[in-house]
């Protein structure tokens, strides 16, 4: 047998998995679930306008970004974007039309002095231009043909030589050198976008995966990007741990924002690695996310987690919920998933945004006591007709549901597209700050799993009966702070720690 030695020195801050290029990647954008965060540290959130979310290219509902020739994503201006001595810009792209101009990301205004770079479709090809101090580059167009409503990997890059280099599927398009654009505009104030030019030159179509390095990639590094594998296996969109003190989400790369966030002892014992929520102190903001794929009528989402409760009165407990609810200035209701008042798991559905339309389901065959993890499992599917669009596993048991409340139009044709920020062990508005502080969570929460689909029985059966997969690095590296564990979603072997330390692999 083969004897390979590995040595790696790795500072590892996140859990971006060992195929993708990290090295100078500065911004990520990937829309798999459904919103407009950046991947990478530090956060540069986007704010769309009139942005919808469309299946990409591996057919995965709701992953990406779709601009409608109206359509922007405003990212501000993070001062990681400026960069100084090189660039590469990645993204998917699919045409709705192959005229005029289409900006895919620009930092560009029309202004001399702060343009910095622009990458757009130019008819029906590439094109990038580079501002430096006092000169807007006229820029250079590449020689592949597009075609609408097919969706190409296209990729520009440029270093202080002047170089500018463009790729269509992994294949050398542009390539000139340009020395009077060896320079660029590195502390320009322009808004950096996606979609659109500061408003003009706005795209329509898809796009996809945008990254920006600080960096030219080489060639090969440019083909690893056109060959990367679907990032979403059987469905699983976001999977939340918490296994290293971290609210990742170690799918999409899109982190939850906690606030009063502990951590506690999960089901397996393991110290430190289920979310501590404390009642009126604690809830994660998972943002405006999943709609793409679970609102419509053809909306389908699955939500898997574990919780054990510290405490269980007549007040009802918000597990999962996006939902500002009436105590707002505003109404804005999709789902709220609840332990009610007499400690039974129910989903209140909503038809409208507004008050007035929804209905009560229980699961009334399992009463929960304090002290005991419980296996929950939501799915919807808005396919199916009425109360059926729902169904709720409790560990590993599907659940008769009762409907114990109803009103207006009930659940009507399903989940609506709110603009509420789904919070676990809260409610929350649409900028993510508590609605009313009221029903808050008191307990345990661990494993939280996000499909873009229903799980059936056999998958909910497969979660039920995961085995404890963490060992700890003390274990393993001597180290006491971090965790090595697989990852059933990529097949890759995930090594987190709060230092740096050299990894010997042996196979």
């Amino acid at each position: 047998m083969k004897k390979i030695l590995l040595f790696a020195s790795l500072l590892l801050t996140s859990s971006l998995s060992f195929s993708q290029i990290t090295s100078g990647l500065l911004a990520d954008y990937n829309f798999n679930a459904c919103n407009e965060q950046d991947g990478i540290l530090p956060k540069a959130f986007g704010t769309s306008t009139s942005v919808t979310y469309v299946t990409d290219r591996f057919n995965n509902p709701g992953s990406a970004a779709n601009f409608s020739g109206a359509s922007t994503i405003s990212l501000g201006s993070p001062a990681k974007a400026n960069v100084t001595t090189g660039l590469t810009i990645s993204s998917w792209i699919k045409l709705a039309n192959v005229s005029g101009q289409k900006a895919i990301v620009a930092k560009w205004n029309g202004n001399a002095n702060t343009d910095q770079y622009l990458f757009m479709i130019n008819g029906n090809k590439t094109f990038i231009a580079i501002g430096k101090p006092g000169f807007s580059a006229a820029g250079y167009t590449g020689t592949v043909s597009l075609v609408a409503n097919t969706w190409y990997h296209v990729v520009a890059t440029w270093d202080n030589t002047g170089r500018h280099q463009t790729y269509v599927n992994g294949v050398l398009d542009l390539d000139v050198v340009d020395a009077n654009f060896n320079t660029i505009n590195s502390t320009s104030s322009t808004a950096l976008s996606i979609g659109s030019q500061s408003g003009t030159r706005l795209f329509n179509g898809a796009i996809d995966d945008v990254q920006l390095f600080n960096r030219k990639l080489t060639p090969t590094e440019v083909t690893s990007l056109y060959n990367a594998p679907n990032p979403i296996v059987n469905g699983l969109v976001s999977k939340y741990s918490f296994n290293t003190a971290e609210t990742i989400d170690e799918v999409s790369n899109n982190d939850a924002v906690g606030t009063g966030v502990t951590y506690g002892t999960d089901r397996f014992g393991n110290t430190s690695q289920a979310l501590d929520v404390t009642l009126n102190s604690t809830h994660l903001n998972l943002y405006d996310s999943y709609d793409g794929f679970a609102a419509g009528t053809a909306g389908k989402i699955s939500y898997s987690f574990w919780v054990n409760f510290k405490t269980i009165t007549s007040t009802q407990q918000i597990l999962l919920g996006k939902s500002a609810d009436a105590g707002c200035s505003g109404n804005d209701r999709q789902f709220l998933f609840r332990l009610n008042t007499t400690a039974q798991f129910e989903i209140t559905s909503y038809s409208s945004v507004s008050a007035g339309n929804f209905a009560v389901l229980a699961a009334n065959n399992v009463t929960c006591t304090t002290g005991q993890w419980y296996h929950v499992v939501l799915t919807y599917d808005a396919a199916l007709t009425g109360n059926s669009k729902y169904q709720i596993y409790v560990n590993n048991n599907l659940q008769p549901l009762t409907q114990t409340s109803v009103f207006g139009a009930a659940i009507g044709s399903g989940f609506i597209d709110a603009t509420a920020c789904i919070g676990v062990g809260a409610y929350l508005k649409s900028d993510g700050t508590i609605c009313v502080n009221t029903q808050r969570l008191d307990a345990y929460f661990d494993d939280l799993h996000i499909y873009n689909k229903p799980l059936n029985g056999t998958e909910v059966s497969t979660l039920y009966n995961a085995p404890n997969t963490t060992v700890g690095l003390n274990d393993v590296f001597g180290k006491t702070n971090g965790v090595v564990y697989p990852n059933p979603a990529t097949s890759h072997l995930t090594i987190k720690t709060d230092e740096e330390i050299q990894l010997n692999f042996y196979l």
